[in-house]
């Protein structure tokens, strides 16, 4: 989990409430590093859909 990971200790804060924290923040958050993969595909192709010049068009 990187620095989110690392500030997780004691009665500093929970695993479970971060995530919370940062869902409601509007960022996507992986159950699990598996899930890496599927995610990368999703939002490249959502963005590469976006950037295309013939989106929405006839």
């Amino acid at each position: 989990m990187g620095y989110a990971g690392a500030i997780v200790r004691g009665s500093a804060g929970n695993v479970t409430g971060k995530q919370e924290a940062l869902r409601v923040a509007g960022v996507e958050v992986l159950e699990s590093p598996i899930h890496v993969s599927q995610w990368a595909k999703k939002t490249t192709s959502n963005k590469c859909a976006a950037d295309s010049p013939n989106v929405g068009r006839p």
